[in-house]
């Protein structure tokens, strides 16, 4: 049997099931060979580059994070995976697989698409203003709040009840509060109605031996948890 269940204390967060989405198409199809791109990718990264540098003011602005420091690059490279963030140029790496989610006509893959380059652009946010941004009171406020609400993540398998280590993940809590805000008010209320079907987006068919692997070694939180407790 391959039975789990992710929890937040009582709340089921996700449990094994078949399902199909082009998200879970392309995280399983990762190694293929790369085909060759037709991106005009100068001008791409240009206007991405743009789009962000006034979505991430705005969203300084409306957080109330005043006097950070935001320089970003982004480089879209032949390669299958997700985006990534480097920090000693402060570039953003997108695979050119990886854009597919933005140019789909699918909300959903659009949103899925703008969630991992916020996420990354949010580790650069918070490493470009080290250590100001954790002084403030709002940001040690959040991230509190945060790690109580991760610390009652557990994984039911095998008749056992593995507790989340957050002092492994604990570097990824923010970032994903950030994307998801961002996200929010890129899509308002477009994100309000669909969210189920973005959330569901990220479930497939996992064994024991995988879930488990996930829990307890991934430097990130399943990603269910990671959503389910950044929109609350």
């Amino acid at each position: 049997m391959n039975d789990w269940k992710l929890k937040l204390s009582n709340k089921l967060l996700a449990e094994n099931k078949y399902n199909y989405s082009d998200f879970v198409e392309f995280i399983q199809n990762q190694g293929k060979k790369e085909e060759k791109s037709n991106f005009d990718l100068k001008n791409i990264c240009e206007i991405l580059e743009e789009q962000i540098e006034k979505e991430v003011c705005n969203f300084i602005k409306i957080t109330s994070l005043i006097n950070l420091n935001f320089d970003i690059h982004l480089r879209i490279i032949k390669k299958y995976g997700m985006p990534s963030y480097l920090v000693r140029s402060k570039t953003i790496l997108i695979p050119n697989k990886f854009m597919f989610f933005r140019d789909s006509i699918k909300k959903c893959n659009n949103q899925i698409f703008w969630f991992f380059v916020y996420h990354e652009v949010s580790h650069a946010l918070l490493d470009q203003n080290v250590p100001k941004i954790y002084e403030n009171s709002k940001i040690r406020s959040l991230f509190s709040y945060l790690c109580e609400q991760y610390e009652s993540v557990t994984l039911c398998i095998d008749k056992k009840e593995l507790q989340l280590d957050i002092n492994r993940v604990y570097k990824e809590f923010l970032p994903d509060l950030f994307a998801i805000l961002m996200l929010r008010e890129k899509f308002q209320n477009e994100l309000i109605i669909n969210w189920d079907k973005f959330y569901d987006s990220f479930s497939y068919f996992k064994t024991r031996e995988e879930v488990k692997e996930i829990f307890t070694k991934d430097p990130h939180a399943p990603i269910e948890a990671r959503l389910y407790i950044s929109k609350k």
